[in-house]
């Protein structure tokens, strides 16, 4: 089966039958290489930050916020944490979703990547980060 769609519906359709395969048995049912190599941590690690495409659901947090960042897919997947969602939108832009305990600390996990950022959802995020800018504008923050 060299089309990936239909290899994807006859997996679905494995799956279903069988919810655990041996890796060989699979390949051979799917028609495809059951070779595999090696991956140290360092592979992976270096797959999962150079990588904007890491899935499509964020992680399960009880705040979960998007803004559009001023920086290329690629530089934002670097610095992401795990659970993230990056969407590329142009060359220069991407889009973040990310999650956190609360509103105020997804705000400073955005502010960690010093770019422009716009198009920020939900207005709960919104709110979160003029508490940052009322909380860091304050007179005893000043140095001494």
């Amino acid at each position: 089966m060299a089309d990936t769609s239909a290899r994807i519906l006859r997996l679905l359709s494995l799956l279903q039958a069988r919810i655990d395969w041996p890796a060989p048995a699979l390949a051979e049912r799917l028609g495809v290489s059951a070779r595999t190599q090696p991956v140290s941590r360092d592979d992976l690690t270096r797959l999962v930050v150079r990588n904007p495409d890491r899935g499509d659901t964020p992680g399960r947090w009880q705040c979960v916020g998007t803004a559009t960042l001023h920086l290329p897919a690629e530089v934002v997947a670097r610095w992401a944490p795990g659970g993230s969602v990056v969407t590329p939108i142009d060359s220069d832009r991407s889009r973040l979703t990310i999650g956190g305990w609360s509103w105020v600390g997804i705000a400073g996990l955005f502010i960690t990547f010093d770019a422009d950022l716009d198009d920020v959802t939900p207005p709960a995020l919104a709110d979160a980060f003029a508490t940052v800018r009322r909380r860091l504008g304050r007179d005893h923050l000043a140095t001494r």
